[in-house]
């Protein structure tokens, strides 16, 4: 076999117009004879002008998109086809569906390979590649020609128009044609790509783009070309089509001969620069008739004899609102709180501003749990999660004080002979009996919280985590807001929720009902405990959501808040998770910090850190 020849990622960049390299211009495909526009050009002529449109000045971008939004977190949480914070496929799979995920929406960020392409109505551009989860949704979307939503952000290399900077604009719906592998340059290693073409879906109606920039399509028109050609590759058998005017390959990135010409060779960046437009410009005929959307995403509107709070919580409508408004405005509005009831947009309407009122109900606890997964069961045991933590457990005593069934968990270990955990199940009274957990949860969410206090008047306070600022780290401006409650949907980084409630004084009747009450729990697992709560936390969890805590010991006074915590979570169920503080072993952290501290008894690897 002949030695294959290296090749790097970038083609070669010349001042001047590209120039054909010699291994394409003498290829048998490049003199194939086509009609284009009423003139006689050869395959190569075609694919040249089709590789030079795409790489003049972008024009200027006069229409408004679909949708718009200067901020990916807002953009995420307002349209349902793209949710994640990073760019690339976004893959969704609900728990109405049945089989794998459904490949939704495609963000073209501003990072390009030198062979992306996107002419307006053609895309190329890399494909799945987080596992094979994204490779059979991707399979699936060609199969069944689902319809993608594709955004692009501001800055994108190869967009024939010009969008502004630091923005992110949903272009138009488009299918998935074809998927095959490239050897490309990823961490300064060549490795087999995936990488896939995509078709806008609806070319009977212009797209929303200007004409200027409409025109780079229509440079090389689809449709009118022979048809694309396939071959079957001799070592693994498997077909691929002729992507390149250069040669056929095999496109199989597992195959022996993948990647290599038909004299055996590895092509040069250069050779693979024009496309066969055979393959480019070709026009997939619908097989399948999909409901294309509304790129903009409708308002919530409540139906008759549903709680409109039901629908629009559980649904798309917590989220922002795309303005539809007078002037072409498209901008995505973030919901910022509940309380406020309305929102508005901030681009200038003139005299009159765009808001939106938004319906709010009380739930009830019901409402918050689907028919088909009652919280008749229970979750992994106490025992099971305390021994994976690494500690014994010794189930000490179970008794029945009048509601609840009372399980009490010591430490094998000696030096926590003090230490116990009290699990308390209730039966249906302390739930749904008058004053019971069913009814706080509704007191709950009509209650009159009044303004924050941010002094904490004597150390003590409650906290509700609703209409929260949250300060998200990674986020594109710092700063954005919870949706509802505390749950921040499609976003991909950790965050800390952050809201300094009032004074226990000012409270209203419900957290001192609720004080009471856990209270009440506390005499039951300490009946020689003395002291009071200072502060509490109120959570209600929704779908999938989940809540970190942490041993809050600071010395009271000041500014602190003191290590008398209590948190009632109500709603879905949730996942919460205890630590303890110290977690560091002694000595410098990686931001240089020392430490010196004991770790606390009983947490993880505490014995072996004490050593050091």
């Amino acid at each position: 076999m002949p030695p294959r020849r290296r090749t790097t990622n970038q083609l070669a960049q010349a001042t001047g117009p590209f120039h054909i390299p010699n291994a394409v211009r003498h290829s048998p495909t490049f003199a194939i004879q086509v009609t284009i526009n009423g003139e006689q050009k050869t395959l190569g002529e075609a694919s040249k002008l089709a590789y030079d449109s795409v790489r003049q000045e972008p024009k200027p971008l006069i229409s408004t998109p679909p949708v718009q939004s200067s901020s990916r977190q807002v953009l995420t949480t307002c349209v349902p086809y793209f949710r994640i914070m990073d760019g690339g496929i976004y893959t969704h799979k609900s728990s109405k569906e049945i089989g794998s995920s459904k490949f939704l929406g495609l963000l073209m960020a501003k990072n390009t390979f030198d062979r992306d392409y996107f002419d307006g109505n053609t895309i190329i551009t890399r494909g799945p590649g987080r596992g094979p989860g994204h490779d059979i949704a991707v399979t699936e979307a060609i199969q069944s020609q689902r319809p993608v939503a594709v955004l692009i952000q501001g800055g994108f290399e190869r967009a024939p128009f010009s969008f502004k900077e630091n923005t992110y604009n949903v272009l138009d719906w488009f299918i998935v044609t074809h998927r095959w592998d490239e050897m490309r340059l990823c961490d300064d290693k060549l490795k087999p790509t995936a990488v896939m073409r995509m078709e806008r879906v609806d070319r009977s109606h212009p797209p929303w783009w200007p004409e200027k920039a409409k025109e780079v399509a229509e440079i090389i028109p689809s449709g009118g070309f022979p048809p694309a050609v396939k071959q079957t590759c001799g070592a693994c058998k498997q077909p691929s089509w002729q992507i390149f005017v250069v040669d056929w390959m095999c496109l199989n990135g597992n195959c022996k001969s993948f990647w290599q010409l038909q004299n055996r060779l590895e092509p040069q960046n250069d050779d693979l620069a024009l496309y066969d437009p055979r393959f480019l410009k070709q026009e997939t005929q619908l097989t399948n008739q999909h409901v294309v959307g509304d790129l903009i995403p409708p308002l919530f509107t409540p139906r008759a004899g549903v709680n409109p709070a039901i629908e629009y919580w559980t649904e798309l409508a917590m989220r922002g609102v795309v303005c539809a408004g007078d002037g072409g405005c498209h901008q995505v509005v973030p919901r910022l709180r509940i309380a406020e009831g309305a929102i508005q947009c901030p681009s200038d309407h003139g005299s009159t501003p765009r808001s939106w009122d938004f319906p709010s109900s009380i739930l009830s606890i019901n409402d918050c749990i689907p028919n088909h997964s009652p919280r008749t069961g229970e979750g992994p045991s106490l025992v099971d999660c305390i021994q994976k933590a690494g500690q014994d457990l010794i189930a000490a005593t179970e008794t029945w004080d009048g509601a609840y069934k009372l399980t009490k968990y010591t430490f094998l270990d000696p030096v926590l002979a003090d230490a116990f955990i009290m699990v308390g199940t209730p039966d249906k009274t302390p739930l749904e009996g008058p004053g019971g957990v069913n009814q706080n949860f509704k007191e709950l969410q009509a209650a009159d919280y009044g303004p924050v206090d941010p002094q904490r008047p004597n150390g003590e306070h409650f906290e509700v985590q609703r209409n929260s600022k949250i300060r998200a780290y990674g986020m594109d401006n710092g700063i954005a807001y919870s949706q509802y409650f505390q749950l921040n949907i499609g976003a991909a980084y950790k965050y800390l929720a952050s809201s300094s409630g009032p004074s226990f004084e000012q409270a209203p009747e419900i957290i001192h009902d609720l004080r009471d009450r856990m209270t009440y729990y506390l005499n039951k697992a300490a009946p020689n405990a003395t002291e009071q709560f200072n502060q509490m936390l109120i959570a209600a969890y929704q779908e999938d959501s989940g809540m970190t805590y942490h041993d809050d010991s600071e010395a009271t006074g000041g500014s602190a808040v003191g290590n008398n915590i209590m948190s009632l979570s109500l709603g879905c169920s949730g996942k919460m998770y205890f630590r303890l503080k110290y977690e560091k072993y002694f000595g410098h952290t990686k931001g240089g910090k020392w430490i010196d501290e004991k770790p606390l008894i009983g947490s993880c690897n505490w014995r072996k850190r004490l050593e050091r």
